[in-house]
């Protein structure tokens, strides 16, 4: 444990700082704050730990080599990334972000925007109880794994839009209970039609999915797409692909998780706004 506070009577607030495990994420120990501190983090740099430090704000942090879950503890993550969740020896069982709440009357409010996580060895979106939740301008690219995202349980008000999961499915689970949930703009590999698919108060608009048969919901496409360079995890649709256009406009969501304008009248699916060939060459020109 790193920090302890007072039975949550203790905030804190960390600004660019570093919180790493000297034994190494899989050492046990991992923890970042203890004794239900109120945390708030900035900047700065999470790694070697079993999970990403959690707090009600996360904003612009980066989270590398951890063994289990990413954003889980977290209410609001903005900006934010991870690298390489890998649960290695443990019996982890590691989310990108996850909202299991074991109480059918307890909700998580949670928003995730323009968050990423790459070669993640875990489940991507995975929950069961969610209410008054945004999950915006996300990317997760699972690592070797044969997890999936999936939800399940009372879903109130829960929003996915311009998410890009680009090799994982994802699956609606008996139990699940959907009121005024939405996934708009999404380019997801599947979606596996269940029972629980089409259930009532679940929608789907703009959606492209990699591998299915046929589309799901209003204005839903399929098929490969060719992204700019899936080899060296990026995905930003090229031009001609399927995902390149045929979004729904949001007034809400203006630009994409590299801060690019969205085309006002027929934006990308998932959370990249289509490459071109400008755009490329002065991303690849960056330095590293």
């Amino acid at each position: 444990m790193i920090l302890a506070g007072d039975n949550g009577q203790s905030t804190v607030w960390l600004d660019d700082c570093k919180m790493y495990n000297k034994k190494g994420r899989w050492g046990g120990g991992g923890i970042a704050f203890g004794n239900r501190y109120v945390p708030y983090v900035t900047g700065g740099l999470t790694t070697e730990m079993d999970n990403g430090p959690g707090g009600v704000l996360v904003r612009g942090h980066r989270i590398v080599k951890i063994t289990s879950d990413a954003f889980t503890e977290v209410q609001t993550a903005v900006n934010c990334s991870v690298e390489d969740i890998d649960p290695g020896p443990t019996e982890a069982h590691p989310d990108f972000h996850q909202s299991y709440v074991g109480d059918p009357n307890t909700f998580n409010t949670v928003i995730l925007y323009n968050v990423w996580g790459k070669g993640c060895i875990s489940q991507g979106f995975f929950g069961h109880n969610l209410r008054d939740s945004a999950f915006v301008n996300c990317l997760f690219h699972k690592g070797d794994t044969v997890m999936v995202s999936q939800y399940t349980g009372p879903l109130d008000h829960v929003l996915f839009m311009h998410l890009s999961v680009p090799n994982q499915n994802w699956l609606w689970l008996d139990g699940l209970q959907p009121t005024n949930c939405h996934m708009i703009d999404c380019l997801l590999t599947d979606v596996p039609i269940t029972a629980k698919t089409r259930a009532p108060g679940l929608t789907y608009e703009a959606l492209h999915l990699l591998n299915a048969k046929s589309p799901i919901g209003e204005r839903g496409t399929t098929g490969p797409v060719e992204f700019a360079d899936a080899a060296k995890l990026d995905y930003h649709p090229a031009p001609r692909s399927a995902a390149a256009s045929g979004g729904v406009p949001l007034q809400c969501v203006p630009a994409d998780i590299d801060g690019r304008p969205y085309d006002a009248k027929s934006p990308s699916r998932g959370c990249f706004q289509a490459a071109d060939r400008k755009a490329a060459h002065e991303r690849n020109a960056q330095p590293r």
